[in-house]
């Protein structure tokens, strides 16, 4: 359908939500590719360079690599301190490459705060999912109840982010992240049904 309308952003943007459909369904090589042939038609773009970061600490998340993004992340967060939600990617990508410490760290940040210093802006649902998850990992039962009561009005829908019209990320339903928030509440909570529904009814 593209092939009448020939504009290289538009191109572009298919292209990009074509690789997070492939990261979606389990092709994270796939997403690669396509996510790198995306960029080159728009290599002269800032925008797109941002775009495929945010394509690719997807995909090193999905294949288990996110000590490489670490210090990827580091640098947006460090360059772009009016978006925290670089700040949250990163304790996700620590929390995931093992480095309890640094993850634990970024969440005190959010948390410390009452996570008031996490925009309402197009990035907030996204943070508030990758902190839920970061969280869960680190075993911060405080930060897991402030978030869980943060998150509870997503639930039953999937967190996908838009990079500047073009495909950013997928990460998956709210109802994971609010499964995992429980399991670091109460030791008790890990026997729900993985919807989150367990933590509501503990707290109403």
């Amino acid at each position: 359908m593209l092939d009448g309308y020939p504009d290289p952003y538009w191109l572009w943007a298919a292209q990009t939500w074509e690789a997070i459909v492939h990261l979606a369904t389990g092709d994270a090589e796939r997403a690669d590719t396509i996510s790198g042939e995306a960029l080159e038609r728009r290599q002269g773009v800032a925008e797109a360079h941002v775009c495929r970061m945010v394509n690719l600490v997807a995909i090193r998340l999905h294949q288990g690599r996110a000590g490489e993004v670490i210090d990827v992340l580091r640098r947006a967060t460090d360059d772009n301190p009016h978006i925290p939600t670089f700040r949250a990617v990163l304790a996700l990508a620590a929390a995931e490459a093992g480095d309890t410490a640094l993850a634990g760290e970024h969440v005190r940040w959010f948390a410390d705060a009452g996570f008031a210093n996490l925009p309402h802006d197009t990035n907030r649902f996204l943070g508030l999912s990758v902190l839920a998850h970061a969280t869960a990992a680190v075993g911060d039962a405080d930060a897991a109840v402030a978030l869980a009561g943060l998150l509870e009005p997503y639930d039953g829908q999937w967190v996908v982010l838009s990079c500047y019209g073009g495909g950013g990320a997928v990460w998956g339903p709210v109802a994971d992240a609010l499964a995992k928030l429980a399991s670091a509440v109460s030791p008790v909570s890990r026997g729900s049904s993985g919807t989150g529904a367990g933590y509501r009814h503990r707290h109403p």
